[in-house]
């Protein structure tokens, strides 16, 4: 028969506490991980955009650099608090330093690259090339003489 009774919120925050320190690196906290933020790409009109979620990150800091058809978005997320460690519960923010390299399709205008940031989103874009954008192509529809039919006069 188990005598030992869980029911305090101390344990289950000692539980919580044993956790992250088991998955982050033994004891003490370290808030500090490898990540990268979320990024997607799409063409918009003229333009390819790419957008990276970097909340958190102040933006003048972000470096962004263009090298032949490669983006590097450079950045880091700061703790900023002085949280003691018996005070800490956990956390689902990554916080450290980023870089993330993205292949660009070619026919970009390169040296026409600009950058925004809005409410922790940064959008990024490029021209594209007149020459480049996609365009239809009608197909000719070429009509042959139907065949006679066999039988009759």
């Amino acid at each position: 028969m188990l005598n030992h009774r869980w029911s305090s919120f101390a344990d289950l925050v000692g539980l919580n506490r044993e956790l992250v320190n088991r998955l982050y690196g033994g004891e003490g906290m370290n808030r500090t991980t490898a990540w990268g933020p979320p990024v997607e790409s799409f063409y918009q009109g003229n333009t390819l955009m790419v957008r990276a979620w970097v909340p958190g990150v102040d933006p003048t800091t972000v470096d962004i650099k263009v090298s032949g058809n490669l983006l590097s978005i450079k950045g880091e997320r700061k703790f900023t608090y002085d949280v003691p460690e018996n005070q800490y519960l956990f956390t689902e923010v990554a916080y450290g330093p980023f870089e993330r390299t993205i292949t660009l399709p070619d026919g970009l205008a390169f040296d026409q690259v600009k950058a925004k940031y809005t409410h922790g989103v940064l959008d990024i874009t490029l021209p594209i090339h007149e020459g480049v954008l996609p365009r239809k192509v009608p197909i000719e529809i070429e009509q042959s003489p139907q065949p006679a039919l066999v039988g009759t006069r």
